[in-house]
């Protein structure tokens, strides 16, 4: 009986037992926002247009491929090991 209510209200309609109810489950934001808290350290950068063009320019060439994240994470290991 469900699997015909299904067909007869059609592929973009619910099931009157299932109104309201998301068809797939869902991370919370308060919960997402927990977890970040608890795995990750959170850090902000302002660059300024006219003193940090070139960092600018290397971030936005290689963002696409990497990501913003490992582009700062290597630079700051490198500094960190000295320059290696």
């Amino acid at each position: 009986m469900f699997q015909e209510q299904i067909k007869l209200n059609g592929a973009g309609n619910r099931p009157p037992c299932l109104k309201g109810v998301s068809s797939t489950a869902k991370t919370s934001t308060e919960a997402k926002a927990r977890w970040m808290k608890a795995n990750y350290k959170t850090y902000r950068v302002n660059l300024r247009f006219d003193t940090d063009q070139q960092i600018i320019d290397y971030i936005e060439l290689h963002k696409e491929h990497d990501g913003v994240t490992p582009i700062i994470r290597d630079a700051l290991e490198s500094l960190i090991n000295g320059g290696q």
